[in-house]
């Protein structure tokens, strides 16, 4: 299952995933921090147009490098929820030029681009964010995730989503659902249907799943793996 980053969101998973929370910005009275504020605040309530002409006043007007890379990140989304995928991605790739040790950047960059099916691009926003984050954990979790689950044979692997999501799962001593989830879906990927039916099992009874679950697991029961690009 995907994570996104705290602060760092896009419909498409808001739904089904845990919840997160605007960015924590610091309380100064500047043009820019009041404009980045507007701007995600916009972002959440969907009026992408306010949205993009606030994070774009903000782009502009900052000189911090924490404050550009989350303005850029969420004006991103914003273009991703519009359907200007170019866009976003000429944002994301500028965040990371300003920040390119920053999991966050590369693990919103990634989601985005499998949800907009430009498969090549969240292969490599997921490697270059494992190597540059040390493997991060949410960073383990996302790339296993596309790699067991993508639409796109092409871009399955499932003895990198294995080894990716037991990482994440060990890294987080077994205790987050999600990873145990998406340890499932590459076991099932990798035709270990027993293990896949008793770990999506597991991270079901934590109650802290969104919907499509327990579809997961008749699909796992059936000795089908999953195979599903996120939504809007």
């Amino acid at each position: 299952m995907i994570a996104i980053a705290v602060g760092f969101t896009c419909s498409a998973v808001r739904a089904q995933y845990p919840a997160t929370n605007p960015p924590q910005l610091p309380n100064v009275a500047s043009n820019s921090i009041t404009d980045l504020q507007n701007g995600v605040r916009a972002a959440r309530q969907k009026r992408y147009n306010v949205a993009v002409a606030a994070l774009t006043a903000a782009v502009n007007e900052t000189s911090q490098p924490n404050q550009l890379v989350t303005a850029l990140i969420e004006r991103g989304v914003v273009y991703c929820d519009l359907r200007q995928y170019e866009k976003g991605k000429a944002d994301f790739d500028a965040a990371i030029r300003v920040a390119p040790r920053s999991p966050g950047v590369y693990l919103t960059a990634g989601a985005n681009a499998f949800r907009a099916a430009r498969d090549a691009d969240a292969l490599e926003y997921y490697r270059a964010g494992i190597r540059q984050s040390h493997h991060d954990p949410p960073l383990l979790n996302n790339f296993a995730w596309f790699r067991a689950t993508c639409p796109n044979a092409g871009y399955r692997h499932a003895k990198e989503a294995l080894a990716f999501a037991t990482e994440a799962c060990e890294r987080t001593q077994w205790r987050n659902p999600h990873y145990v989830d998406t340890l499932a879906a590459a076991e099932a990927e990798a035709g270990m249907f027993g293990a896949a039916v008793e770990h999506e099992q597991q991270a079901i009874r934590s109650g802290k799943l969104g919907s499509g679950v327990e579809e997961q697991l008749r699909e796992y029961r059936r000795n089908q793996p999953h195979h599903d690009r996120p939504k809007d």
